[in-house]
């Protein structure tokens, strides 16, 4: 109230500035001018100061829910919290791959990858030749059979069925497993299997020694069989000394396991290689 008017009096300019300079120090925290804070006077009017506040709580309330929310999913607390410990000293997340560098399971891949092969080797009887050519790595040596010209690009394998189904299996065949053998070296199998012809009564057995890529891929073969001496029955003199050779070997090999006799070391020549 004025001094003597009665006239309600209006906030001056000096209350007006005093109240927004108040504000801003809450907000700020540094004085006017002498580089403390200032605490602010009481005011007629509200909501100055309490809003300030409140604005400062509501920053601190979303920072605070922010560091809670990386804490849990961190597994960190604010006040030195520490993530879970590994189960038995491994951590329960660690999926490595299997080590496929173990002796067992390079042989598992390798008698894997030789039952494919013989696998493509029968549909290449039935006409499909995409999943047998599909084998071979790019650089290639293969001798099918023994004795026939070397190959060693995808085409010649191609050019060497339309060959083989023009003189032996114009109506294909059936490729019968026998058995898989791999070597000590995991990279080498043999595949045993017997060839019958479509449309006749015409079969002969095949050995086909192979040799993998580190991925499971063909890089050579050398597959032992002659039609003409094992199906039709032309045999040449030495056709027949080396079949009656190899049955000899194995006799021998038989009787040197058995005790029985030597014979095993006479066979070889004088100069030889074994594997």
């Amino acid at each position: 109230s004025g001094g003597g008017s009665g006239e309600k009096n209006q906030p001056s300019t000096e209350d007006t500035e005093d109240e927004y300079a108040g504000e801003s120090n809450d907000s700020t925290g540094s004085g006017g001018g002498s580089g403390e804070t200032t605490q602010p006077a009481p005011r007629r009017r509200g909501g100055g100061t309490a809003a300030a506040r409140r604005r400062r709580s509501g920053a601190e309330d979303a920072e605070d829910g922010h560091a809670e929310e990386s804490n849990e999913t961190t597994g960190s607390g604010g006040g030195g919290g520490e993530a879970s410990p590994p189960v038995n000293g491994q951590d329960p997340f660690d999926t490595a791959a299997p080590d496929e560098s173990t002796p067992e399971n390079q042989y598992a891949k390798t008698h894997k990858s030789a039952l494919a092969y013989l696998q493509a080797l029968g549909d290449v009887g039935t006409f499909k030749d995409f999943g047998y050519l599909y084998l071979f790595t790019d650089k290639i040596m293969v001798s099918d059979p023994v004795g026939s010209e070397m190959k060693t690009k995808e085409s010649h394998l191609s050019t060497s069925i339309s060959s083989m189904r023009a003189t032996i299996a114009p109506l294909g065949f059936d490729i019968i497993p026998r058995a898989v053998t791999v070597a000590q070296d995991p990279k080498f199998a043999a595949a045993y299997s017997t060839v019958k012809i479509t449309g006749s009564n015409v079969s002969f057995d095949r050995a086909d020694l192979i040799e993998f890529t580190d991925c499971g891929r063909v890089k050579s073969i050398s597959a032992y069989y002659h039609f003409a001496g094992s199906a039709i029955g032309v045999k040449s003199p030495q056709y027949s000394l080396t079949n009656s050779t190899i049955y000899g070997y194995l006799q021998a090999l038989h009787e040197l396991g058995t005790g029985k006799s030597l014979d095993y070391f006479t066979q070889f020549a004088d100069e030889f290689e074994v594997h």
